[in-house]
């Protein structure tokens, strides 16, 4: 038997980051007029006026690209792991690895105008502080474990093996659905949670959806509600949300592959050849409730739809889906690596 085991700490910090700054726009002085809600809001007109008639010919964002003055990204990684081996066959390992990770930026878009738009803020894209990235991997385990079993001299073999892993689910944002900046983003602006006193004071919109109506107690009381079972918004309530403070549910998924192999001489030449057969989620066909996988389109997720009463008036008003659902949707791609079902897959190996 063979053992050996590691233990690795990784720590990275940037020397110099990215910060994009749309410096199109006029600073946002306003402020919401009613409500708990109490960050600031961009004038209804934006743009800078740089002309001497006040007009700017410059419609979408004229972007500064420079380096971040103040704290850094940095990201921060642990692993342990473990491996065994044996002359009979056996084989085993494990690891554990935990990893966080921080941005300004986190500068991964195509154009500069999406480096900018995409990040979830409270105060308007211009106005980052370092938050949790997308990219933070949180907890992860992995574990393989075969057994290979030699017969008729060794001319056959099979080989059985089981993989598991287990992982923290992707980082996202609780934004709104609407403009509570007004600096021209939608979707990216994060919610303020609510104390309980806070949002009967809130004005809510009747929303009809699917042919129902709710009236405007209706969605508090559901919103209440959905609140009160989010672990990270019932913690939080009286401040605005964090950028990526939540995460999808922990995902555990074993997947198996079971591989036949044939040895053949022929004179002084050995050919060797192997059918395997994977399946990929084990988990999900032993079970179809077991092994899902959970996602959150562009990171964020619309909590309530957000309008202001006009362009001069800045009451705000919402609207809350009482069907709104408390769980990310079920990931549906057919990517082995991803699904939430089942796949299988042949394989046909020769060697010569």
């Amino acid at each position: 038997m063979e053992n050996n085991s590691t233990l690795e700490n990784v720590l990275t910090k940037n020397i110099n980051d990215i910060y994009y700054q749309n410096i199109n726009l006029l600073p946002p002085t306003l402020r919401m007029a009613s409500g708990p809600d109490t960050r600031f809001v961009y004038p209804s007109s934006i743009n800078l006026p740089i002309r001497a008639n006040g007009t700017n010919p410059y419609n979408n964002g004229v972007y500064l690209i420079r380096n971040v003055d103040g704290p850094k990204a940095f990201s921060y990684n642990f692993t342990l792991a473990i491996n065994k081996s044996s002359r009979k066959g056996f084989e085993f390992s494990a690891s554990y690895n935990y990893g966080i990770s921080r941005v300004i930026n986190e500068a991964q878009s195509s154009t500069s105008n999406s480096q900018w738009s995409s990040m979830e803020t409270v105060n308007g894209r211009n106005y980052l502080t370092r938050t949790e990235s997308d990219n933070s991997g949180g907890h992860r385990i992995f574990s393989y474990v075969s057994q290979k079993i030699n017969y008729f001299k060794k001319k056959m073999s099979t080989t059985i093996a089981f993989t598991y892993t287990g992982q923290s689910g992707a980082p996202f944002s609780y934004v709104y659905s609407g403009q509570a900046v007004r600096d021209g983003i939608n979707f990216n602006d994060l919610v303020y949670i609510p104390t309980a006193s806070e949002l009967q004071a809130m004005t809510f919109l009747d929303l009809t959806s699917n042919g129902v109506t709710y009236n405007a107690q209706t969605q508090k009381d559901a919103f209440e509600q959905f609140i009160q079972k989010d672990k990270y918004l019932s913690k939080h309530r009286g401040a605005y949300a964090e950028r990526n403070s939540n995460r999808t549910p922990f995902t555990q998924v074993v997947d198996m592959k079971i591989t036949q192999a044939f040895n053949l001489k022929l004179g002084n030449s050995t050919y060797s050849a192997e059918i395997g057969y994977s399946m990929f989620n084990f988990t999900n066909f032993l079970n179809r409730g077991w092994g899902r996988q959970f996602v959150v389109n562009n990171d964020n997720y619309s909590l309530l739809n957000f309008s202001y009463t006009s362009a001069t008036n800045l009451t705000p008003r919402y609207t809350f889906n009482p069907t709104t659902p408390t769980a990310p949707t079920v990931y549906q791609r057919f990517n082995p690596s991803y699904t939430a079902r089942w796949l299988s897959q042949l394989e046909f190996r020769v060697r010569f």
